[in-house]
């Protein structure tokens, strides 16, 4: 869990206390899909990259 999202989060104030807590799971689950999406990209950067630099 990304302990960050949870301090800053925590005391969004959204009438109900689930409401909050699922507040704070769906942004974990973007931010953890937002570092796979960033491992993905730089990894075809750098064929990108590599190509280029054979040519």
């Amino acid at each position: 869990m990304e302990q960050w999202i949870t301090l800053e989060l925590e005391t969004t104030e959204l009438g109900d206390i689930r409401r909050t807590k699922r507040l704070i799971k769906i942004v974990e689950n973007l931010s953890a899909r937002l570092e796979e999406f960033r491992q993905v990209a730089y990894k075809h950067l750098g064929r990108a990259k590599d190509a280029t630099q054979r040519n």
